[in-house]
């Protein structure tokens, strides 16, 4: 599947800008600044060691590295 249609290609774990954008509660263009912190709050909530799943928190992960290679 390619990303470059706004699809996410689930077999090889791509992770295009708008599923990072919602995974993280962001919006637009965001700021390094803006992905830290939205990293950070959603992090707390889904860490494996608070409770959460190793996926979601592999997700916020990727998330967070798609953002920053697009707008950090």
């Amino acid at each position: 599947p390619s990303t470059h249609s706004g699809t996410v290609g689930r077999n090889s774990g791509d992770m295009n800008v708008e599923e990072a954008l919602q995974v993280l509660g962001l919006t637009g263009t965001p700021t390094k600044d803006e992905i830290t912190r939205a990293y950070r709050k959603v992090m707390q909530q889904l860490h494996p060691d608070r409770g959460g799943s190793e996926y979601f928190a592999a997700k916020v992960n990727q998330a967070r590295e798609v953002l920053n290679s697009r707008f950090g």
